[in-house]
């Protein structure tokens, strides 16, 4: 089964190309990265408690996920993490992004996880295509559509047989990303997700014994719904050196850095907050 994405979102982002040969506004030099086209001014550091940023030039960012390093307490492994995002380099009211990331546990990790006797790794591999029209000094509004791909491989030994197995998982998604700024402090938020496609996990053995060698593939499909969207209306924060965001809606919760979506609808809580400064 393949992912269909709706031909409008397409088409919404090819009318905001057309759109900046008409607009003159001028984007903001310091605008939130999460949902959003922008990245970190050069030399710029956006430390917190859930990611740490840093503008190696102005047109591209690099990061990671704090949380997942400090993992040890838990899995007894840290978790490395990090992500690259590339920004157009022209100016005008339209900015490009492109984002990919990856994110890595090891074995011991998943045994902490699932089951003590497992032996896997997890490989989570994330992308995003970002457009954001920067309509005047009080409204902007950008578009996204992600991609996450999640990959365990493992193996087992029983006397003389092997068994080696794979799962995946692949997630489509498209978001829309407002906002409304009611100052040069303060702006009202609203993010929209609809998640178009969300994989079944499948699962290639192989046993081999000294006479034969069997191969099969193993797949399971959930019951449950592929198409689930996600409200979030929220509030931002910010001030020279600080930005603060937070947000409350209901759907769908996508795991940071992994990609993958709950199953379930649930409240969803949205926070980011940070300390600016710059190194150059």
């Amino acid at each position: 089964m393949q992912p269909r994405l709706s031909l409008g979102a397409v088409g919404a982002l090819g009318a905001i190309a057309l759109f900046a040969r008409e607009g003159h506004a001028e984007a903001p030099s310091n605008e939130r990265t999460d949902y959003t086209a922008y990245t970190r001014p050069g030399g710029r550091v956006a430390a917190g408690p859930l990611k740490l940023e840093f503008g190696l030039i102005d047109e591209i960012t690099i990061g990671t996920y704090v949380p997942p390093w400090f993992a040890f307490p838990v899995l007894g492994v840290p978790i490395p993490n990090a992500y690259l995002k590339l920004r157009s380099w022209w100016g005008g009211p339209v900015a490009w992004a492109v984002r990919g990331g990856v994110l890595h546990i090891d074995g011991e990790g998943v045994a902490q996880l699932i089951d003590e006797d497992a032996s896997a790794g997890v490989t989570a591999l994330a992308a995003e295509v970002d457009a954001t029209l920067h309509l005047n000094d009080s409204f902007s509004f950008s578009l996204g559509l992600d991609y996450a791909h999640l990959h365990a491989t493992g193996d087992a030994e029983d006397s003389a047989t092997s068994i080696e197995g794979a799962s995946t998982a692949d997630t489509w998604s498209a978001r829309l990303f407002t906002e409304w700024h009611l100052s040069s402090v303060t702006a009202l938020t609203l993010l929209l997700r609809y998640v178009a496609y969300q994989s079944p996990v499948g699962a290639d053995v192989t046993v081999e014994e000294p006479a034969y060698t069997v191969d099969s593939d193993l797949s399971a499909e959930s019951t449950a719904t592929h198409r689930r969207g996600t409200v979030v209306p929220g509030v931002a924060f910010n001030w020279e050196h600080w930005e603060l965001s937070a947000g409350l809606g209901l759907g769908v919760f996508p795991v940071p850095a992994l990609g993958i979506t709950t199953t379930r609808i649930l409240p969803v809580f949205d926070f980011a907050f940070a300390f600016l400064f710059d190194l150059y």
